[in-house]
């Protein structure tokens, strides 16, 4: 009897041979399990049933092979995903050449984290780690965190969407030190996730010192951290260190007119810097002020975002009035804010400096008829625009239907059905 051992993506085989040639052949591949008698064909194609099973229709195999085939099952069964993943890594001679590694959304847990370090050594010349989308704790941030070290090669490191707390956050930051070549860093984390599953203010300031170690850093995405104006500041503080850095997310952080003001004051710090999202934060008209005086420091910002921000009429104008500071810009958010017909005028105007504007959202705001037609008398300032939102405001149904009309004629896509 010969029996073929095969892991999920082993590159070697395992023989345990009998002498025993009448008895039935078992090979076990991957998770299924094929049986059949030598020279039999029509029985060597006969499937298995499910993986978490054994059936055995030859009842004259010998208890032997049976104990060996359940305890290859066990084996199969207990391999984690990560380990699935890196087991070809490790076992291939060409593994030192592998450059990325996709682990989203494979339900990693801590306990994968601690399989997936023991092979990171053996991938020195990795660029790219994804482990976004999965359940990995302190423990598993801690783990990897240590073995950062070992693929100083890296330049894109994903862990967005994990339970990572404060400590793990922590000690992530220290890490970092080791990956000089890191220009996107992804930390984005759950809104749906508690306080203890987030940066903080704590978290942040650590992250923010440890910015003088990625010189090279381009995308930093450090969304729903709840960093509040004191990260923010931090961050602010230690953007002199991001000299390449081009795109920013800060979208709800808790982030006020203070924070805001810090930010602001060393944009001049990027000047590289084309996406900008201050979404879902306590901005208000002061920190949109200071922001807007401060846009020249970033002539090519191509995408700002401000929606829920609780900017009315003076903040709005304020940034109105600084759009030709920003002639790139192709995507600007300001939806569910207060904005009203003063500065939805005043923005109308100034859209002849953002002739390359391409996306313009004004959704749940309390712009009304006056707003919207002088938005509709400066459509030919911005022959690329694609999409123009402005649902859930104070407009007339006729109003509205000669603004439909007018946009359809332009080729400008915005929501069909009237919704004040």
């Amino acid at each position: 009897m010969i029996i073929y051992h095969q892991t999920m993506s082993a590159c070697k085989r395992r023989k345990l041979v009998h002498n025993d040639a009448s008895n039935p052949r078992i090979v076990v591949n991957r998770s299924k399990l094929l049986y059949h008698r030598p020279f039999d064909l029509q029985k060597a194609h006969q499937p298995v049933q499910s993986a978490c099973t054994i059936n055995f229709i030859v009842l004259n195999a010998p208890l032997s092979m049976i104990f060996q085939c359940i305890a290859t099952k066990e084996l199969l069964s207990r391999v984690s995903h990560c380990n699935k993943q890196f087991y070809r890594v490790s076992q291939n001679p060409n593994s030192w050449r592998y450059s990325s590694l996709d682990l989203r959304e494979k339900s990693l847990l801590d306990s994968g984290c601690y399989d997936l370090v023991k092979h990171l050594q053996n991938v020195p010349l990795l660029s790219s780690l994804d482990t976004g989308c999965n359940f990995i704790g302190n423990r598993g941030c801690r783990v990897l965190a240590e073995s950062l070290k070992c693929i100083p090669k890296l330049t894109i490191l994903i862990m967005d969407g994990n339970r990572i707390g404060k400590m793990g956050y922590r000690l992530l930051a220290e890490n970092l030190k080791y990956l000089p070549l890191l220009n996107t860093l992804n930390l984005s984390n759950w809104i749906f996730n508690d306080d203890d599953s987030s940066m903080a203010e704590s978290g942040c300031q650590i992250l923010a010192e440890n910015f003088c170690y990625l010189p090279l850093l381009q995308n930093l995405n450090l969304r729903y951290h709840k960093i509040g104006d004191f990260g923010c500041i931090k961050i602010a503080e230690n953007l002199k260190f991001l000299p390449l850095l081009n795109s920013l997310n800060l979208f709800l952080n808790q982030i006020g007119a203070d924070g805001t003001r810090a930010l602001a004051n060393n944009l001049h710090y990027l000047p590289l810097l084309h996406t900008l999202c201050l979404g879902g934060n306590n901005l208000s008209d002061l920190g949109c002020t200071n922001l807007a005086e401060c846009l020249k420091c970033v002539p090519q910002l191509s995408k700002l975002s401000l929606r829920s921000n609780k900017i009315t009429d003076v903040g709005c104008s304020a940034l109105a009035n600084n759009l030709k500071f920003v002639p790139k810009l192709v995507l600007l958010t300001l939806d569910n804010n207060e904005i009203g017909e003063t500065s939805c005028c005043s923005l109308a105007k100034n859209l002849s400096f953002v002739h390359r504007l391409q996306t313009l959202s004004l959704n749940s705001n309390r712009i009304g008829d006056r707003g919207c037609h002088a938005l509709s008398d400066y459509l030919h300032c911005v022959p690329n625009l694609r999409a123009l939102c402005m649902s859930r405001n104070k407009i007339t149904l006729e109003t509205w239907r000669q603004w439909v009309g007018k946009l359809r004629l332009l080729g400008v896509q915005t929501e069909k059905n009237y919704n004040p």
